[in-house]
């Protein structure tokens, strides 16, 4: 993992645009560690899936003569409209969304990878042979393999391969041909749109499965309400610490999903910024760019601070 901590100490490339050269390291800095922490934060949407799962499976427990026996066997039922997406069990749903999480992964790892590109490239004058072109290919196989179960996530991240091959392209064969100025502009576009379908991802965990999971806890307490008629006082404790308790787990993961998508956008916000100073030159732009990204740093972190902090949540 790339510090961003003491960045700004990094010696320029003599390029003849220090600030802007330091404005891109101290961008790619940032980039690296953020998409480090995103990578370990995208199982989110799997853990959703195992709440629903988990409380959809004590409101069968509270069905009067139910058959159920335990967790693992639930998770061999059946779930949702087999019109939809055919006939899956629980465990086949979560796995299969677990893989649009790989997916997702795979789309990070790029962005990762560029910004490790970015950072050597403005810390030398000789270009450097990166594996970025491998990694793009890696996340559109991900994609591709993707099965019904994730036809949401499926549908954001089509053709992210797009975006993410212009975006190797430019590191392999621009750097090479003009310099660092050409890599930040012509990588702008793509890497815009690569950032912006992994925020549609994020948006689809909040949308779907953030609301799944909330109408299974309303299912299970309800439950717990219907089966407190028989006079039980214990089950009015347990509705009402379920209710609180999860309440603030998925609250916590929301929280999440909020905060990951801010910090795709402000990856993106603050490219675009990087590239429009190197558009602009040195002299008009340099310092003002440098200093952009010097508050995205402070930003990111921030937001990473507050990501670590849900996780404070069990």
């Amino acid at each position: 993992m790339v510090v961003v901590t003491g960045i700004l100490l990094l010696l320029t490339a003599g390029c003849g645009s220090p600030n802007l050269t330091k404005a891109t390291s101290t961008y790619a800095a940032a980039a690296h560690t953020a998409t480090d922490e995103l990578e370990l934060s995208a199982a989110v949407v799997t853990r959703l899936c195992h709440h629903s799962m988990e409380l959809q499976y004590l409101t069968a427990r509270l069905i009067p003569h139910s058959t159920v026996a335990n967790l693992q066997q639930y998770g061999e039922t059946q779930f949702g409209n087999a019109a939809q997406i055919g006939t899956i069990t629980w465990n086949q749903r979560c796995e299969g969304l677990s893989r649009a999480e790989h997916a997702f992964d795979a789309g990070l790892a790029v962005i990762a990878r560029y910004a490790e590109a970015l950072y050597t490239f403005s810390g030398k004058d000789t270009a450097s042979k990166t594996d970025i072109a491998a990694a793009a290919k890696a996340a559109v196989d991900d994609v591709a393999e993707l099965s019904p179960v994730a036809s949401d996530y499926k549908d954001k991240l089509e053709g992210i391969g797009g975006p993410l091959g212009s975006v190797a392209t430019s590191v392999e064969g621009a750097w090479k041909a003009r310099g660092l100025r050409a890599v930040v502009t012509t990588t702008n576009e793509p890497l815009s749109r690569a950032l912006g379908m992994l925020d549609d991802f994020v948006g689809v965990a909040r949308e779907r499965h953030v609301k799944d999971a909330r109408d299974a806890l309303s299912g299970a307490v309800m439950a717990l309400d219907d089966a407190r008629g028989s006079g039980d006082v214990s089950l009015d404790l347990l509705a009402t610490r379920l209710d609180i308790e999860e309440s603030e787990r998925l609250d916590a993961l929301d929280r999440k999903l909020v905060i990951m998508s801010n910090i795709l956008r402000g990856l993106m916000e603050a490219h675009a910024q990087l590239a429009g100073g190197w558009q602009q030159g040195e002299k008009k732009s340099g310092a003002a760019t440098l200093k952009a990204m010097v508050a995205l740093t402070k930003d990111l972190e921030k937001e990473l601070r507050m990501l670590h902090a849900t996780e404070t949540v069990r």
